[in-house]
């Protein structure tokens, strides 16, 4: 559904002039702007076309209006957006599914929850903008009180930025395209999101005098601001409009919040990937398909995941005397609001939501009674079971079915006669038909887009000596390798351990260099390649006859990996291998260890299961889990094992799409390997005592001292040669 009709309803709007001013073409009721205003809002669009980089093509009619004028013109506005043709499905699908109470009159609701939170509107079809002329300026008296009068006109200018942003988005790009038909569509709610996160991001960057886009865990700080809508509006009580929009429906207030600030985040990460050639190409060309995108942005710009477009079948056998009135998608946007209002976890209900690949509802009403039929398809098996499970919140009106592994169909109705006909609407909902999309990835060179430079395989074959052997040294003063790190620790300015720094210490150093030049013992691979034995390690495996196209290969780049299995794409690696740990640690406390590093390394981790696996000598820890890393989000299975000082390491990982269509290959290649005691461990490398991270420090201390001696003694040298 979309979830904000108009495109300037939750930040104060605004206007504009531009430096090619045309005669001010105002409808009746608005009034121009006074002289000094003018002159202001000229030096704030310098700045909203510099923080986004368009520039202002022609003037465009601006003035203000009364308050109590305000109300008048936005319920035209609403009621040209809303008819009643609109109104009705809009509402009638909003009770089906319990967003708003059965008593509500929407169409009288809306218009107020509207009104009173904007100081003016922007009409994309008549291209005018508009002030309210209110008590204490834009942000009302109360927040002038509460802001002080510097904070507050601060404010004041920022959210004129954002609204001039718009009019420069509207000549560009022509945002009436941007307002689509549809009231109950997933993709109108995600273009608004486009929209809004843009100016939203102008006028940040505008506030900060700075790049967002460029800011180290921006996107991680805002998305955890986010989590508790409710919450972040209350942290603002003295706006216009906040009463009631904490007050209003969570579909409302949440729907609204996301298309500012999850739209910020989406524009925010488009531009840290393509600057502004990516964030107009989304504009221009390409425009986020549904809410999905908006919240996952890789899966827009990079692992492209667009839409699954589901056909509802006639209900007319099903549902006698039944009549459809409203027809539209939810989206993952929909679903973790619906999912929230039962499961009372904005985290856990936004989990649930994940995976979401496609849906369609129907909304069916005879004699004022509504009855909601709904197909969701998933994009895993797991996905649909964790919906699934999530949705039991709901209550006892709803009933679920599983026509197939990745679909859940759901009904929903709290009148008895539609509650016989439940059966065979689920019988009709199974056999919707789905069209799977091509995802079409974007072509990031035509966009205009360089790739950044990053330590890839190429990098990797060129750091790796004669003979397959790894560069050590050469791979630590790589300067990809330095950025890289920077990358995943910073500089321990937010407190925590400087790791790039740390990485000039000769010490540490010595220490990776030692870990890095470990090899594990060799192992013997049989003539046909099916089978491999390591009695050091205590491992072995044959691979199963399902898996008759599969390699394994012990000549692998990396010398602390003994073997290496691919499926016949190559999308598939399963790897294992060892690695030497300053002492021994009990199987049982590897978990945290390893999810600490696991997340340092990707974004959007989430895990789907870990724990203990085998006993005795094949006792180990496994985690799977999923995330993205440099623009592809991978799905990956880790087994650990301990072999006195040394960690065995059985890895499997493929890119998301790819794990699901051999999820069934991968498991019988883990589950193929057997353990038992090692014989020997015989690992070619010299072994090094614990080190702790206050060695480490007190090393760096003690070079510095004696950098500091030498210098003092240069000088006083210098100064015996000066006085002779």
């Amino acid at each position: 559904m979309r979830r904000i009709t108009l495109f300037s309803l939750l930040l104060i709007l605004a206007t504009s002039i531009c430096r090619a001013e045309s005669a001010p073409n105002l409808p009746d009721g608005v009034d121009p702007l006074p002289a000094d205003l003018n002159t202001k809002m000229k030096e704030l669009l310098k700045n909203a076309e510099k923080y986004r980089g368009l520039k202002c093509l022609h003037g465009v009619p601006s003035g203000s209006l009364k308050e109590d004028m305000l109300r008048t013109k936005m319920r035209l506005a609403f009621e040209e957006e809303l008819p009643p043709a609109k109104m009705r499905p809009l509402e009638a699908a909003l009770k089906a599914f319990g967003f708003i109470p059965s008593s509500m009159d929407l169409s009288k609701y809306y218009p107020e929850l509207l009104t009173s939170q904007v100081g003016g509107y922007y009409d994309p079809r008549r291209q005018y903008l508009v002030i309210v002329q209110r008590e204490g300026g834009l942000l009302g008296k109360e927040a002038k009180a509460k802001l002080g009068e510097a904070l507050a006109s601060r404010m004041e200018e920022t959210v004129l930025v954002h609204e001039l942003t718009h009019a420069l988005q509207d000549q560009h790009f022509n945002l009436r395209k941007f307002m689509l038909e549809d009231p109950l569509s997933d993709a109108a709610a995600a273009r608004t999101a486009l929209v809004e996160g843009d100016a939203t991001l102008t006028m940040y960057n505008f506030f900060g005098q700075m790049k967002m886009e460029e800011m180290p865990m921006a996107e991680e700080l805002v998305t955890k601001l986010i989590q508790d809508p409710k919450q972040l509006m209350a942290m603002t009580p003295d706006m216009p409009g906040a009463k009631e929009m904490e007050n209003a429906p969570a579909y409302f207030r949440d729907g609204m919040l996301f298309s500012y600030m999850q739209g910020f985040i989406f524009c925010m990460n488009v531009k840290k990937l393509g600057g502004q050639a990516l964030l107009d190409y989304a504009f221009s060309v390409d425009p986020p398909r549904s809410t999905e995108q908006i919240i996952h942005p890789e899966k827009w710009h990079t692992q492209r995941d667009d839409p699954i477009e589901i056909t509802l079948p006639d209900f007319a056998e099903a549902a006698p005397g039944w009549t459809k009135i409203a027809e539209g998608t939810q989206g993952e946007l929909g679903v973790r609001i619906l999912l929230n209002e039962g499961m009372k976890d904005a985290e856990q209900s936004a989990a649930a939501a994940c995976g979401w690949g496609g849906d369609r509802y129907a909304v069916l009403e005879k004699n004022g009674a509504l009855m909601l039929a709904w197909v969701t398809d998933w994009d895993t098996k797991a996905d649909a079971a964790k919906f699934k499970s999530a949705a039991v919140t709901l209550g006892g009106d709803w009933s679920f079915s599983s026509p197939n592994d990745k679909r859940v169909t759901l009904f929903h109705s709290k009148d008895g006669d539609a509650s016989k006909l439940m059966a065979g609407i689920q019988k009709t909902l199974a056999d919707a038909k789905a069209s799977v999309p091509e995802n079409k990835h974007i072509d990031l060179a035509k966009v205009g887009l360089k790739k950044n430079k990053k330590l890839d395989v190429d990098d990797l074959t060129n750091l790796i000596g004669q003979g397959g052997k790894l560069d050590v040294d050469k791979l630590l003063n790589d300067p990809n390798i330095e950025k890289a790190i920077k990358d995943i620790g910073g500089n321990g300015g937010d407190g925590g351990v400087d790791l790039s720094g740390l990485m000039k210490s000769p010490l540490v150093k010595g220490m990776l260099k030692n870990m890095l030049s470990q090899k594990a013992p060799e192992g013997k691979l049989t003539e046909d390649g099916r089978e491999y034995s390591n009695d050091s390690l205590g491992l072995s495996i044959k691979l199963p006859d399902a898996l008759k196209d599969w390699k394994m290969d012990t000549h692998t780049p990396m010398p602390m990996t003994a073997l290496g299995i691919s499926s016949p794409d190559n999308v598939v690696q399963i790897q294992v291998a060892t690695q030497n740990l300053p002492m021994e640690m009990p199987i049982d406390s590897m978990g945290p260890m390893l999810e600490m590093g696991i997340k340092m390394m990707l974004k959007n981790y989430k895990k789907f299961k870990d724990g203990i696996v085998g006993e005795g000598a094949s006792k180990g820890y496994e985690i799977q889990y999923s995330g993205a890393q440099m623009g592809m989000t991978v799905r990956a299975t880790q087994r650990v094992y301990m072999r006195g000082g040394t960690m065995l390491v059985i890895s499997a990982i493929a890119p998301i799409d790819a794990w699901d269509k051999n999820e069934a290959a991968i498991k019988a290649a883990l589950d193929a390997f057997k353990l038992s005691a090692p014989k020997l461990i015989a690992i070619d490398a010299p072994q090094t005592p614990p080190v702790k991270i206050g060695d480490i420090i007190k090393s760096e201390e003690r070079e510095k001292e004696e950098i500091i001696d030498l210098i003092k003694e240069e000088l006083k040298k210098k100064n015996k040669e000066g006085a002779k």
